[in-house]
């Protein structure tokens, strides 16, 4: 009974919550910027070709 009334799980609870949103938003932003990096390599491709 005492471990249901201690914090500390709570707070891991918090913490691996935080850490999740963290991965999502790198995983959006590096989805995002490859494609970008990928538009921007595919134009300068093409205007380099005779």
């Amino acid at each position: 009974m005492r471990r249901l009334l201690d914090d500390e799980g709570a707070g891991l609870v918090e913490y691996a919550l935080l850490i999740t949103l963290i991965v999502v938003v790198a995983i959006i932003a590096v989805s995002f910027t490859g494609q970008e990096t990928t538009s921007m390599w595919d134009d300068i491709s093409s205007g380099i070709r005779p």
